[in-house]
């Protein structure tokens, strides 16, 4: 379930940065336009038929005691946020820097969400039949070795574009496995407790990423993000 929820997710960002190259970012229409879809999303939840789930009152959940019960969880959602902050800002503004045309950025960004599309449900039932934190460690070497590739091979369309995939499969499934382990280790009725505080930790690492990514860059360029 939360596979296919993470498709729609990343289906609605592909189709996003193909919007990249034919927006005018110098006058206010696009942003105005991205104000009016937030708009339009709230009045379809507002309006829908549908029924909000009953939520009994339940104590709440220490971070200490979470850390505790599912610390892999809390550290890949942490590490989660804070490669997609770090990639979805720092890379696309390193290749304008090298003066890479918009279109061939949004198309690097494009591949990249694609990849992290196609990779949702394969790796959510994966997750669902072997023990979730081989899973994850799968998916950290994979990402690990795809921007190894990254640094060692040359930077051309036709080595760049695969890698992009792999970066963003690897990358965009992380988190969604996380919270799947540690439902996995919280009783039941700890649902939105364990969603929220990993949404918190994973936002914490997103705005840290680029932040650190950034004086790594200023140092090492972009082979030292990757």
């Amino acid at each position: 379930m939360f596979s296919i929820y993470m498709v729609g997710t990343f289906l609605a960002l592909a189709l996003g940065q193909l919007l990249i190259a034919r927006a005018d970012i110098r006058v206010s229409a696009p942003f105005n336009t991205i104000v009016t879809l937030f708009a339009v999303a709230l009045v379809m939840v507002t309006t829908t038929r549908a029924e909000a789930p009953q939520v009994a009152n339940v104590a709440a959940l220490p971070c200490a005691v979470f850390t505790r019960t599912a610390p892999i969880a809390v550290a890949g959602c942490a590490l989660s946020g804070l490669i997609g902050g770090t990639f979805y800002s720092l890379v696309p503004a390193w290749m304008q820097q090298q003066g890479t045309p918009r279109e061939t950025i949004a198309l690097f960004m494009l591949v990249s969400v694609l990849g992290g599309l196609a990779f949702q449900i394969p790796v959510g039932r994966v997750s669902d039949r072997f023990d979730r934190r081989i899973v994850l460690a799968s998916l950290s070497i994979g990402f690990a070795a795809t921007a190894f590739v990254m640094v060692v091979l040359p930077r051309s369309l036709s080595t760049v574009l695969p890698a992009a995939a792999l970066l963003g499969g690897f990358m965009s499934t992380l988190y969604p496995v996380c919270v799947a382990y540690a439902h996995d280790r919280m009783p039941a009725d700890r649902v939105l407790a364990v969603s929220g505080r990993l949404i918190l930790v994973n936002g914490i690492g997103s705005f840290a990423g680029p932040l650190m990514g950034a004086s790594v860059m200023e140092r090492f360029a972009i082979d030292g993000v990757f």
